[in-house]
């Protein structure tokens, strides 16, 4: 004999039906490894036992597994998302509704040109010179302080070039 004992590969064919003569010449001989494939051919009994049993069970009591394929299954994930945008729609809209419903939408001021009398070139530009000539509200008074002119006085509503000075 060329090997000493049969491999678990060797011991799994010869279980499975592709014996050689020389696995069966060293079966009849070797204890050990007819122990080895007894082990072998009863655990296959028993798992071959167990799923007829569980086979029969099944039958009886009518209990399958259902087994959708995977293009239900996205199916199903597209419908769960199309339900859940809906909702998201039929809560969001109503609300907007609630909130614009309220606000009043803006006049549109249609300007109409009126002839103003004719005015004097002066008279006009005393006018100008008055909504010019503003002077700083009250409120911004503080801030003039802070604004001078190139010959260091406050800014005047006369003009001059203004910077912020550096403390």
């Amino acid at each position: 004999m060329s090997w000493s004992h049969l491999s678990k590969w060797d011991q799994e064919e010869y279980v499975l039906g592709q014996r050689t003569p020389a696995m069966v010449r060293h079966l009849t001989q070797c204890s050990a490894c007819q122990a080895g494939v007894a082990s072998l051919t009863e655990g296959i009994e028993i798992f071959r036992t167990s799923a007829m049993q569980w086979s029969a069970d099944c039958a009886e009591t009518g209990t399958q597994r259902v087994v959708r394929p995977v293009a239900v299954r996205a199916g199903l994930h597209a419908v769960r998302w199309a339900l859940a945008v809906a909702m998201l729609l039929l809560v969001a809209f109503p609300l907007y509704y609630l909130a614009t419903r309220n606000l009043k939408p803006q006049q549109h001021v249609v300007a109409k040109t009126v002839e103003a009398p004719p005015i004097s070139d002066d008279a006009l530009l005393q006018q100008v010179d008055d909504e010019v000539s503003v002077a700083v509200p009250s409120s911004m008074e503080p801030l003039t302080h802070l604004v001078a002119t190139r010959n260091g006085n406050a800014a005047s509503s006369t003009g001059g070039l203004a910077h912020v000075q550096s403390n």
